[in-house]
């Protein structure tokens, strides 16, 4: 029997046998109560723990172990469903581009692994219950990565390579009355697996639902519903079609909206039966407003409940159309992972999920890169969120080879091979199947980065015989180009928002989509905000799907104990391919990262510019007018509200008004803000009343009061340093350490540092993928060891260094400037002058003259390192949450929360912490003693306050070899550069957002030390 399924396995055109024909993924329930209670008893879940034993290869399976008197009481247990490499056995790899055997075994293409080709046996026991005995039996598999062969009572059933839908088998012939065995070996790589070589953890094993069904007389094999809207009459038709084993009697439906009756009727039992519901003004479904409705029918054996909707979709005049309507995407892509179970599929993780798109403003989800779990589909239909639904497939092992030109074009896979075809229509099939009932899913597509040719365009044809409604979508047709007709939109990946427009003006001929965009790996998705205003700009754009939506990473401990979020490498498997999995907008844990806040603002539906005298407001929805939100008016200055209205006015959707500002601005000195904020009614199944979903805000600063610094100041110039005095504080500059070494009130030393010039940053995971520390390694050597004292100068340059510090006084303040040589810079200088005030204030200005040769620089700016007990930070700019320059949609306002919560937790540590647009922060600690830094700049400065230094977070690989906190580290700057994210491979953060050292910089600012005795 083991060289019978060794040879299945090889065989690549053996993708299948005795698998039932794919079908709809509906359940059937013997009594009505039974269709209430969602509990039905002709079906039994054989989930639980099971026998097993563990090859390496088919060299070492049990040889017969599919026999009814092969002993396995001395086997192993294994939780099913669940990957047999998260339950002790393998080890989880993870690849993106590579194929894991790369390197270890000389395979041609479709050829598999013998060496290392996991296989499990398991082995469980079901006796069938009493009710489903005289029915015939079946039995599901709802997922199984990679080839299963399947064994009933010591006979064979069947085969199936397919990972990610379901397999269902006939049971009947192979049961007996008592105790019955089912054996099934799983093995992880077959030839499929060069098509399912997806950026993903590779698993195997029995790693979805198992089903035991009985299926009666009069039974729906399969079901299919679906909702149409003529727009001219606003009338919906709903069309059903039945597929009826052992037909008898009649079925009975009923149309049901929110327990309502809509419409009924009978229909006799045929094998195939077909019926129309026509239903009067309808209400549509849309991401906006999910109008569901339940198709209830009772055969005489069974009753089903399918929920359904109506909806158009189509495109017309080159435009993507929900209900007549041209949409705009504004999605995400999601893989079925989380941290503790893999691709397990948890049905509460999935609904968190989907609750957490609703939450921030995500419309749109494709399914990357293979059919997901029923549930997905399910709560998007229920929560409104669109889908693009995409078969399994992905070569982008081949797919890279072929565009780097180490293979030729006609070994692409799966391309023009004809050794595959079936097998690839097979998938389409099973996933249209399973899956054509959601009334969430807008758009097929054929699979992802597996080039182009003549297979992947048949599949796609495919997906046009079973549903002529639903466009098609493939991106693989921009680098092969033979068959165009592939995809119904134009699809690519990573452009840039100015490249996309440029591509749009040459080739109109369809609708554009990205499928997948602003790549967050760590600290990233800059720039996302370009891809909205394009598609708001251009008709031809429709928007963009964020990649991906969470941390492919695995909960782990480290050898002393601490948990931490495992990525590529830290199994010990190679190949691998690092942390690369770790690119979403989620933690492992499903938890929202910092970048998720500016997902939220780019993607609100209602936007608005708030001027002094008038407020112009745009309304991007498609059906929701403004008034269906409570809207309301905040004026505030730092943080402190002035005055709060109800604000009443209605935008249609598509359209922009402009109204007077009902607020008055106050021309008293000071900075305001007047925020508007557009709140949910009443509670929805994502978010209780009252939460805000939109916002806008406008910036008012009038001249600000000129600040007094009275106190007299004493100067002691002494040997080796230069003392400034002042009333209950005083100052100590170093004259050989070339800086403030002394910050004392009392007898209290607050600085534990001197504090320098930064130029430096850790680098985020986008900086490595463009090489940043090589291109801008001179200002880490710069931050690192600039110095006041140069080791090695000309006589000139002596000269000029031999005056500082130059020291100034004033009867209330007292300037000390420092000239500090920046090595690695090419002779670059950089001056730090500080202003010691009679009231305590510090003011600092970094200064740094142009010089040709200069790289850009990541940061312009101060750091100091204060005592970790100031552990707690408030702010007045950007936030809740870390922003950058670029990517810094955030309300303007007093905000608060603990140092270390700065600290964002990305897989692998780096940049982290940045609060765009600070006016002005605090560092206290629990006495009450207080640091109060200010910016000098109109629009505030870069600012962060966390416990690492750059060099610290740049040296860890995991957040748990950080050290312990010593130091509260405050980074001030002109400003940091945008963290970037069109890609992690090599794009760098869009120009604008780039600190170019071509022009003279100037950064200032101010701090002051206040104790708690003088707050």
């Amino acid at each position: 029997m083991e060289e019978d399924i060794r040879k299945t396995v090889e065989n690549v055109r053996t993708c299948r046998q005795n698998v039932l024909p794919a079908h709809s993924d509906h359940v059937w329930y013997r009594s009505e109560e039974e269709l209430q209670a969602q509990k039905s008893s002709y079906r039994m879940c054989l989930n639980g723990i099971w026998k097993c034993c563990y090859a390496e290869n088919f060299d070492g399976t049990p040889d017969g172990f599919e026999q009814c008197d092969f002993d396995v009481s001395d086997w192993d247990e294994i939780q099913v469903p669940g990957h047999i490499q998260l339950q002790g056995y393998d080890k989880p790899s993870y690849n993106n581009v590579q194929y894991p055997w790369d390197g270890r075994e000389p395979l041609h293409i479709l050829e598999t692994p013998e060496k290392y080709n996991p296989v499990m046996s398991y082995v469980t026991f079901f006796t069938v219950p009493q009710a489903m005995q005289s029915e015939e039996m079946r039995i599901s598999f709802e997922g199984v990565e990679s080839g299963m062969a399947l064994w009933c009572n010591g006979s064979y059933v069947g085969y199936s390579e397919d990972s990610f839908t379901p397999h269902d088998f006939l049971l009947s012939p192979y049961l007996h009355v008592g105790i019955n065995r089912l054996a099934v070996q799983v093995i992880k790589w077959t030839p499929s697996s060069w098509l399912e070589d997806q950026d993903m953890f590779r698993f195997s094993g029995i790693f979805r639902d198992v089903w035991l069904y009985s299926v009666p007389h009069d039974h729906i094999e399969d079901l299919k519903v679906e909702g149409s809207w003529n727009e001219q009459k606003n009338i919906g038709t709903l069309h059903t079609e039945l597929q009826i084993s052992q037909p008898s009697g009649c079925t009975s439906w009923k149309l049901l909206y929110q327990g309502r009756e809509i419409a009924s009727g009978t229909v006799e039992n045929k094998e195939h039966v077909s019926f129309d519901c026509i239903v009067d003004q309808p209400k549509l479904w849309s991401a906006e407003a999910p109008h569901l409705y339940q198709l209830l029918l009772y055969t005489g054996t069974e009753w089903i409940v399918q929920e359904t909707g109506f909806r158009n979709i189509e495109i017309k005049d080159r435009q993507i159309l929900l209900n007549g309507k041209r949409v705009v995407f504004k999605g995400v892509n999601r893989h079925e992972f989380d941290c503790d179970h893999g691709r397990v599929p948890d049905p509460k993780q999935i609904r968190q999920d989907v609750v957490l798109m609703k939450q921030n403003n995500i419309n749109a989800l494709r399914t990357s890169h293979y059919a997901n779990a029923h549930w997905i589909y399910e709560d998007c239909d229920r929560y409104g969120i669109m889908m693009i639904a995409e078969n399994n497939l992905e070569s982008h092992g081949i797919f890279d080879m072929v565009l780097q030109g180490k293979i030729p074009q006609s070994e692409a896979l799966p391309g023009d091979r004809e050794e595959v075809l079936d097998l690839l229509l097979d998938r389409v099939n099973s996933t249209y199947q399973c899956n054509k009932n959601h009334v969430s899913i807008l758009i097929w597509s054929v699979g992802n980065e597996s080039y182009g040719g003549k297979d992947i365009y048949e599949m796609s044809q495919l997906f046009r015989k079973l549903d002529p409604h639903r466009p098609v979508h493939y991106e693989g047709i921009m680098h092969d180009r033979r068959y165009n007709d592939t995809s119904d939109m134009e699809s690519q990946m990573y452009t840039p928002a100015a490249q996309c427009e440029q591509f749009l003006q040459k080739h109109p001929e369809k609708p554009m989509i990205l499928c997948e965009c602003s790549h967050s790996m760590g600290n990233s998705t800059g720039g996302l905000h370009k891809y909205i205003e394009l598609a708001y700009r251009n008709p031809l754009f429709q928007g963009c799907f964020i990649w991906d939506l969470a941390d492919q990473t695995i909960r782990r401990k480290n050898r002393f104990g601490q948990e931490y979020q495992a990525y590529g490498g830290d199994f010990l498997e190679r190949p691998n391919d690092a942390d690369f999995s770790a690119d979403g907008l989620l933690t492992g844990e499903h938890k929202p990262y910092a970048k998720m806040q500016e997902v939220k603002a780019v993607y609100q539906d209602i936007t608005a510019v708030i001027n002094k005298d008038t407020i112009q407001i745009t309304n991007h929805a498609l059906f929701t007018n403004t008034d269906a939100y409570d809207a309301e008016i905040v004026l505030k200055q730092e943080g402190m509200v002035l005055q709060r209205m109800p604000l009443h006015v209605c935008v249609k959707p598509g359209e922009t008004a402009e109204i007077s500002n009902p607020i008055t601005i106050p021309d008293a000195p000071g900075e305001y803000t007047e925020t508007i904020s557009w709140q949910l009614t009443h509670d929805t199944p994502w978010n209780p009343e009252g939460t805000e979903v939109c916002w806008a805000q406008g910036v008012f600063t009038n001249k600000m009061k000129q600040e007094v610094h009275a106190g007299s100041l004493k100067v002691i110039h002494g040997d080796y340093n230069i003392g400034v005095i002042g009333d209950g504080f005083d100052f100590l500059f170093e004259k050989n350490k070339g800086g403030l070494t002394s910050c004392r009130t009392g007898n209290c030393e607050w600085l534990e540092a001197v504090p320098r010039l930064n130029f430096w940053r850790a680098p985020t995971q986008n900086d490595n993928g463009y090489g940043m520390q090589q291109r801008m390694g001179m200002w880490k050597l710069a931050s690192q060891y600039q110095t006041a004292f140069p080791v090695e100068m000309s006589e000139a340059e002596k000269q000029v260094f031999a005056g500082y510090p130059i020291v100034k006084e004033q009867d209330n303040c007292v300037s000390i400037t420092w000239k500090y040589w920046l090595p690695g810079t090419g002779g670059q200088t950089a001056d730090l002058t500080y202003q010691i005030y009679g009231d305590g204030t510090v003011h600092m200005e970094a200064v740094m003259d142009p010089k040709e040769g200069l790289a850009d620089m990541p940061e312009f700016g101060i750091l100091m390192k204060w005592d970790a007990a100031f552990s707690h930070l408030k702010w007045y700019g950007r936030g809740p949450a870390e922003t950058y320059c670029d990517r810094n949609h955030a309300k303007i306002d007093v905000y608060a929360n603990a140092v270390k919560d700065n600290v964002q937790p990305y897989i692998v540590p780096q940049e982290t912490g940045n609060h765009n647009g600070t006016r002005w922060a605090e560092i206290s600690d629990e006495e009450g003693n207080r640091v109060r830094l200010m910016s000098m700049q109109k629009d505030g400065m870069d600012f962060s306050a966390i416990p690492y230094t750059p060099a610290q977070l740049e040296e860890a690989k995991h957040p748990y070899e950080l050290p312990a906190s010593s130091y509260t580290v405050v980074r001030c700057s002109l400003k940091q550069m945008g963290v970037g994210g069109d890609n992690s491979w090599g794009a760098q953060p869009l120009e604008e957002y780039h600190l170019k050292p071509d022009h003279r910089l100037v950064f200032d600012m101010a701090w002051k030390v206040i104790p708690a005795s003088r707050k």
